[in-house]
């Protein structure tokens, strides 16, 4: 594979107006330069559309006949992309400048799925918290069941291996995370440890206006993984199922 390979950045967008130009600028304003963007416009009734298309040609736009929900919207999107890699991009979330240099970089020292850190800021893009975390690389499947330590924001996958395992369209918010946890079953993950993205903080957030499907999608998660395993080689997984029904206890 050549040094500078086409990177696929794929925006999911459902009336996103508020900050979607902010965005799709931090795409723009990258120092690695060949990458194209994948829209997809999930049905949107607001400008969402107008926005996107005002960029010009390196974005790829494409409209859902219906609105589906988010993981579906994303494997609809993946079908889309033309690159090498795949890079994600929520319609309200900021890249540093040189977030995809950062992970080609590491991507050309043979890993085909490679991630960063991230920290959170407000509506106005002030920084709230995190960053600094310590990132597991190798074979960290067990290190996520402790903590999901990746944002999908910061995430870049070889286009083949993910068309290979897609995102399971049953979930609103668990979806990522659900991908991780089998990819990350026989495949290696690099670190970039620099933050690499601004995750946005906001009261249209889906974890917080969808929150109560939260307990369901955790027990979806375990028990597709109880299936798969032996549960004495696995023990963060029986602590990932402790403290999700721990967790479903106390926010009843």
């Amino acid at each position: 594979m050549r040094s500078d390979p086409l990177i696929s950045v794929i925006i999911n967008c459902y009336n996103s107006e508020q900050f979607l130009k902010e965005a799709i600028n931090s795409v723009f304003i990258q120092t690695y330069k060949n990458w194209e963007i994948v829209f997809w416009d999930n049905n949107s009734t607001d400008s969402s559309a107008e926005i996107a298309l005002n960029f010009g040609k390196k974005i790829r736009y494409f409209k859902s006949k219906s609105t589906t929900r988010l993981y579906a919207a994303r494997n609809l999107a993946v079908e889309k992309a033309e690159g090498d890699y795949i890079a994600f991009l929520d319609s309200d979330d900021i890249w540093t400048e040189d977030h995809l240099e950062c992970l080609i970089a590491k991507a050309n020292k043979n890993f085909k799925i490679v991630y960063g850190d991230y920290d959170f800021v407000n509506s106005s893009g002030e920084y709230l918290s995190g960053g600094s975390s310590v990132l597991p690389s190798g074979f960290i499947q067990n290190r996520l069941f402790k903590k999901n330590t990746i944002s999908i924001g910061c995430i870049l996958i070889e286009r083949k291996l993910l068309q290979n395992y897609l995102f399971d369209d049953f979930y609103d918010l668990l979806g990522d995370f659900d991908l991780w946890i089998r990819l990350a079953e026989n495949n290696r993950f690099g670190v970039v440890p620099r933050i690499i993205e601004h995750s946005r903080q906001h009261s249209h957030n889906l974890s917080k206006t969808q929150s109560s499907r939260f307990l369901v999608e955790r027990r979806r998660l375990y028990r597709k993984n109880l299936k798969l395993k032996r549960i004495i080689s696995t023990p963060w997984l029986i602590y990932y199922i402790l403290k999700t029904e721990l967790l479903g206890i106390i926010t009843r």
